[in-house]
């Protein structure tokens, strides 16, 4: 009925508000009042947490945290802690009780890339090796439990109708082996200066942490950083389009065969 559904949702948003918070609270553990809390921390940081937390666990957990979240961030603490036990939730009839566009839902789904890199399919876009239809189903079979992680719908409602293969190159990132030799040839083909052997570095390095890369953002920060005409700035027409191609073939590797 309306009132469980209302209860359902209350309960998902506090949860997704005490996971902000330990995600926030995670970063300050070089202070010593948040590093005491850290076990406490690190275990609600995991979605898995949250699937027995009601009720009077939840105000136990309230009186365990009141003494760090002062430090949050101002702008961060009103939306993810204050009056929680009180915030409105808005919900139609008709609308599924399972919050598929929430942050436990998005962790747990994140997380399960993570926790599986073995996978082919995975392992494959860690590398930048593209993969086959048949890896992308097989993956799906298993991702897409229709519970915890939903469905392949939930997943494309969620997330913008991005592609999966893209996503989770973007989870994953880029080996460093692999990023390296995408520009091996590259940077063996001539005498380069130290300004532009960092900037490949620099590619090389986002390559890693976010797996694609945008070739619009060669001309923004942190591009921008060594020249402010980014890559024209650095290297001649000729490499940047050298570059570029590079890049693309980075990006289209984040795709099936």
């Amino acid at each position: 009925n309306i009132y469980n559904l209302m209860m359902d949702g209350k309960q998902k948003k506090i949860h997704e508000n005490l996971l902000n918070v330990a995600d926030e609270l995670s970063k300050k553990y070089s202070i010593d009042a948040i590093a005491r809390k850290r076990p406490l921390l690190e275990e609600m940081k995991n979605p898995d947490f949250y699937d027995e937390l009601k009720g009077k666990k939840i105000e136990e957990l309230r009186e365990e945290l009141r003494e760090i979240v002062g430090y949050l961030e101002k702008k961060k603490r009103t939306p993810i802690y204050t009056d929680f036990e009180d915030s409105e939730i808005l919900i139609s009839t008709g609308e599924p009780s399972v919050a598929y566009s929430s942050v436990i839902y998005k962790k747990r789904v994140e997380s399960f890339i993570r926790d599986n890199k073995t996978h082919i399919a995975i392992s494959k876009l860690n590398n930048n090796i593209p993969i086959t239809a048949a890896e992308l189903q097989a993956l799906e079979q298993i991702l897409f439990d229709g519970a915890e992680r939903g469905s392949k719908e939930d997943f494309l409602k969620t997330y913008s109708n991005q592609p999966l293969t893209q996503f989770i190159r973007e989870i994953v990132g880029l080996n460093i082996s692999a990023a390296n030799k995408a520009f091996s040839e590259f940077l063996q083909s001539g005498n380069l200066r130290a300004d532009q052997m960092t900037f490949i570095q620099n590619i090389i390095s986002f390559l890693e942490k976010n797996g694609v890369i945008d070739k619009e953002m060669l001309f923004e920060a942190p591009f921008t950083d060594i020249n402010d005409n980014g890559v024209l700035g650095v290297f001649d027409q000729a490499a940047t389009k050298t570059i570029i191609r590079i890049i693309e073939e980075v990006n289209e590797n984040a795709g099936v065969a």
